[in-house]
């Protein structure tokens, strides 16, 4: 329980987000004031209307593709650091500690569609338009979650970092504005790449088209 009645659980989501419930049982569990903070992986989906017509398998609903067991559909997001539970002493306290200025966190205010996935509702965070390098204020986001689960690596705090079964990141068309510097415009390709499919599928859908231009060159 919080020592200070004033505390307050926050709750910090990336664009695209589903979770239910049962996520946020977990959410309020792993933090504990002036003690530790929750740091889920999230289990990112992959185009659909690639990996499914690769394998050849109908497109199944949103709903039925939120399963961590289908590891055809996606893999856990070890790279991202945008969700994250604590309270607002501890997130006070880390911003303040910290020297350098923290990036401000992105925030939407609207939940922008209601889903369920057999485990209870779950709700949809973020618009899902927005690309991950778009623009700077998305970056600067990315960049200000690495940042703040920096500064609570090297405080005394306990960092709960755990893949969490019921928080989805829904596949979202990347576009990489090639006037960008490039240093985000190359991260923005690569981001786009692993979100896409697995290293396997990605051969595979390769070797398709290869396949399928030498045949039209017969």
């Amino acid at each position: 329980m919080p020592s200070d009645n004033n505390d307050r659980l926050l709750l910090f989501l990336d664009v695209d987000i589903l979770f239910n419930s049962d996520f946020l049982t977990r959410c309020r569990l792993h933090s504990q004031p002036g003690r530790k903070v929750y740091y889920p992986l999230a289990f990112g989906l992959y185009n659909p209307h690639v990996v499914y017509t690769l394998h050849k398998l109908d497109m199944p609903r949103e709903d039925e593709q939120l399963n961590v067991e289908r590891k055809e559909s996606g893999s856990w997001r070890e790279f991202s650091y945008t969700v994250s539970c604590q309270y607002l002493s501890d997130y006070i306290q880390v911003v303040e500690f910290k020297e350098e200025p923290v990036f401000r966190p992105l925030f939407t205010s609207s939940v922008t569609s209601q889903h369920g996935n057999g485990n209870g509702k779950s709700v949809k965070y973020g618009d899902a338009n927005m690309s991950l390098f778009g623009d700077s204020e998305t970056a600067s986001a990315t960049r200000w979650g690495l940042e703040l689960y920096r500064q609570y690596v090297r405080s005394r705090m306990m960092v709960v970092r755990v893949p969490d079964p019921d928080l989805f990141h829904v596949w979202h068309q990347v576009k990489c504005d090639p006037t960008m510097d490039w240093p985000i415009f190359s991260s923005c390709i690569h981001h786009k790449a692993i979100t896409e499919a697995s290293n396997a599928q990605l051969g595979m859908l390769a070797f398709n088209l290869t396949s399928e231009m030498e045949e039209t060159q017969v």
